[in-house]
């Protein structure tokens, strides 16, 4: 599929769904063949694009008032950076933050340091020093937010 097929994928589901302000999440797939460890080389991929709207996903108060958080061991793979279907270890440490009253859960690599939270990026924001979020590595998934917020605070002048 070329970008001019995709972009016009993303308008229709973007209508039919009625966003105007909200997400867009595209996940393409290697695609569908017979399960086997040596995949055949002629696969054709597969798309699945979701969209919401902001409503639907924070509301306000969440944005002006904050949330709390727990902090949980890191049950995951060594390769978060890689972006798979494999979420159980952040589903699990999501439900477990939620049964305990908090609204999401941020994970301690084996060293005890932060690595990111189930659904999100950690970002640490001191009194008197530089915004703190963990290097990429392959502990974290990188992505398209952490990017936007490490230039954000780069054009305000912050220090990450």
């Amino acid at each position: 599929m070329g970008e001019r097929t995709l972009r016009t994928v993303l308008r229709i589901v973007v209508e039919r769904n009625y966003v105007r302000n909200g997400i867009i999440y595209i996940q393409i797939s290697r695609g569908i063949c017979k399960r086997f460890f040596f995949p055949p080389q002629k696969v054709r991929s597969t798309l699945v694009v979701t969209a919401h709207s902001h409503s639907r996903l924070a509301s306000a108060a969440l944005f002006e008032k904050g949330v709390s958080v727990i902090t949980l061991n890191d049950l995951r793979w060594q390769r978060c950076d890689i972006k798979s279907i494999t979420l159980l270890p952040n589903v699990l440490s999501r439900q477990v933050a939620s049964e305990r009253g908090a609204f999401e859960a941020w994970l301690l690599g084996s060293d005890g340091t932060i690595t990111e939270g189930t659904a999100s990026t950690a970002w640490i924001v001191t009194n008197s020093g530089p915004v703190i979020t963990r290097p990429l590595s392959p502990a974290i998934l990188g992505g398209i937010t952490r990017e936007n917020v490490l230039g954000l605070a780069k054009s305000i002048g912050l220090i990450v």
